[in-house]
């Protein structure tokens, strides 16, 4: 599906995205997340995001729809939502240093200084060498 995606085969990718769609388990996840891409390609995030928080809903168990759904809503400017599920994702993966940088780029760029400090001190606690995160602490 991917591969089509990127060629912009959107009837084909549409065909797969409803055939993964009908099976249960890993299946359905992949065709959700599939879903969420194809909207996302075609700059529907509104649906991109629908698909992305139902495949989180229908899959706790998994956190790749939640990580997207990060990464939509910062690319779409939303902060107030990539806030609140970057914070939910770093409490379902408590150990995601690179969720927890982006928690404190999040912060940052809404003026919770003090927030986006203790975000990168917690990322930096689990990887100490990471020379981003210790940038975006001094600055």
């Amino acid at each position: 599906g991917e591969l089509w995606l990127r060629m912009e085969r959107m009837a084909e990718v549409e065909a797969i995205r409803d055939r993964l769609l009908q099976h249960g388990c890993r299946l359905r996840l992949e065709g959700l997340l599939l879903a969420a891409r194809l909207a996302q390609q075609q700059l529907d995030l509104k649906t991109a995001r629908d698909d992305l928080e139902r495949a989180d809903q229908e899959f706790p168990g998994s956190t790749e729809p939640l990580q997207r759904l990060c990464h939509l809503l910062w690319e779409a400017g939303d902060l107030v939502a990539a806030e609140l599920r970057l914070a939910e994702l770093t409490r379902r993966v408590p150990g995601d240093a690179a969720a927890l940088h982006n928690l404190g780029q999040v912060r940052v760029r809404r003026g919770d200084i003090p927030g986006a400090a203790y975000a990168f001190r917690e990322s930096l606690r689990l990887r100490p060498h990471s020379e981003a995160t210790r940038r975006a602490l001094l600055e």
